[in-house]
């Protein structure tokens, strides 16, 4: 009991930091200071095998993803 305790006595904190973290960054944007750039990026199983292997299928495979990622102006 005394590890799961300490542990979600740790995820407590971290789920206050985290929206304190959000807070902030909205703060941020809306005075100006910040945004959030869109990024996207494909994922592949083991791209490098596919592109060396498999040239002309590898796209079938790749998965493209978009992050949005906090920045400073």
């Amino acid at each position: 009991m005394e590890y799961q305790d300490k542990i979600a006595k740790i995820e407590a904190k971290i789920a206050k930091l985290t929206k304190q973290r959000n807070e902030l960054r909205a703060e941020a944007i809306e005075q100006g200071y910040a945004h959030y750039v869109t990024t996207y990026r494909t994922l592949a199983p083991n791209l490098q095998w596919w592109k060396e292997n498999r040239p002309t299928v590898w796209q079938q495979y790749a998965k493209e993803s978009k992050v949005n990622k906090f920045t400073w102006i």
